[in-house]
């Protein structure tokens, strides 16, 4: 989890991550801002699972590229997967690119 008024710039992952909830290549949780930031890695979980993160609240994605493969393996339906994040609510997105395949046995999955 990265606190308030905390931001994330020009970073990467290029390894692997997993994890069981709020699982992202640069981080699972937050509401900061996060600039310039790439994932080459694969991401995988069993809900709220991205890319770049894994679930933000009042946050800004800016300038965030993924490339790596994400999986969400969820028996209970509410998944959350997304290319460049899992699960949203109030934040801005903008100038985003995911070319990474995602996988979801769940719902609520977005490339």
């Amino acid at each position: 989890f990265v606190h308030n008024y905390t931001m994330l710039r020009y970073c990467g992952n290029t390894g692997a991550v997993s994890g069981n909830i709020m699982v992202g290549g640069a981080c699972g949780d937050a509401n900061f801002g996060c600039f310039a930031t790439y994932n080459n890695g694969k991401i995988a979980g069993e809900a709220q699972v991205g890319g770049i993160l894994g679930a933000g609240e009042i946050a800004v994605v800016h300038n965030a590229i993924n490339t790596g493969e994400i999986t969400v393996d969820n028996y209970n339906g509410n998944s959350f997967c997304g290319g460049i994040i899992g699960k949203a609510d109030l934040t801005s997105i903008a100038l985003c690119h995911n070319y990474g395949k995602v996988n979801s046995s769940g719902t609520h999955t977005t490339g």
